[in-house]
């Protein structure tokens, strides 16, 4: 009997070693382990419905397993909210504004981890200076019907407090009839940090002296033509660059540790979210530089101008 108890869960315990992991489905979260680089995952083009309005997006729906990445700016445009980064202070936070009120989401770019009302944790990703998060993030965040369809990759946002005939678009907001956001707690600005960035707001730092170090990195050429975070599109042709904190508006040189090449760029995007490094530049100002053999490189930035 023993023997035959033995051999049984020798058996049982095998099978559990060789049994696939299921995946995470779009309601579940994933483990930060999952969440990393996604370059090679899947692009879907990304259309949300709201009331009688159509939106194609310019930035595509991520699938990456059975997981599902939305692009957080363009889906809460379609709900009406904003979206915005805290500058200056102790924690990344994103800032969502919906009507006159105002919520923050904390975030880990390290971890790829938000963290919601009660330090509820969603995987996210970044790539160009775009977060997306999980389809089930939206349904947690917004105060209205959300129906997604992953075969069409279709998101439709639903106000249950308007008639059906009616449009629940409203062109002068650009947003739904009413924003509210659940589970973001309330936005509290948290103590400043104390940087050169920050400063750059009372002074100017001209004549050569050095800004920042720190590595840089560039937008590929999938990039081209989608929004950045002044509004303007992405030229891959133009020299243009993504920076934390700096003004849009910015001419910053930037200058190749590696060959002492320079070019000059102007700050119209934010990003990068990837720890150390401090600017993303354009196809054009890599091809300057000499770094789009080497993908990223050292850095020095020296601020030409600001504006007015």
């Amino acid at each position: 009997m023993k023997k035959l108890w033995f051999i049984t869960f020798l058996t049982l315990s095998l099978l559990l070693l060789v049994m696939p992991v299921c995946a995470a489905t779009e309601g579940e979260p994933v483990s930060s382990a999952d969440a990393g680089a996604f370059y090679d995952a899947e692009e879907t083009a990304l259309t949300i419905v709201y009331g009688k309005q159509t939106v194609k997006c310019e930035n595509a729906a991520i699938k990456s397993g059975d997981v599902t990445y939305l692009p957080l700016r363009e889906v809460l445009a379609a709900y009406g909210a904003g979206v915005s980064w805290a500058v200056g202070e102790a924690e990344d936070k994103v800032i969502v504004t919906a009507g006159k009120d105002r919520y923050q989401m904390v975030v880990d770019l390290d971890k790829c981890e938000a963290y919601g009302l009660n330090n509820t944790v969603y995987a996210l990703k970044h790539e160009g200076n775009i977060l997306y998060l999980p389809v089930h993030f939206y349904t947690d965040l917004v105060n209205c019907g959300l129906v997604w369809n992953r075969d069409q990759c279709l998101l439709t946002l639903n106000d249950a407090k308007t008639k059906k005939e009616s449009a629940i678009f409203n062109p002068s907001n650009g947003g739904i009839s009413y924003k509210k956001v659940m589970n973001l707690p309330e936005y509290t600005k948290t103590a400043a940090v104390v940087s050169r960035s920050a400063g750059l707001q009372s002074r100017a730092v001209f004549g050569g002296e050095i800004f920042e170090r720190g590595v840089a990195s560039y937008y590929g050429g999938k990039f081209h033509g989608r929004r950045t975070s002044s509004g303007e599109a992405y030229d891959k042709n133009a020299f243009t660059a993504a920076h934390k904190t700096l003004p849009f508006g910015t001419i910053v040189r930037v200058t190749a540790e590696w060959n002492q090449k320079s070019v000059d760029v102007k700050i119209n995007d934010r990003g990068p979210f990837t720890r150390g490094r401090v600017i993303d530049i354009s196809t054009a100002a890599a091809k300057e530089l000499g770094m789009v053999g080497k993908g990223i490189g050292h850095v020095t930035l020296e601020i030409v101008s600001s504006p007015e």
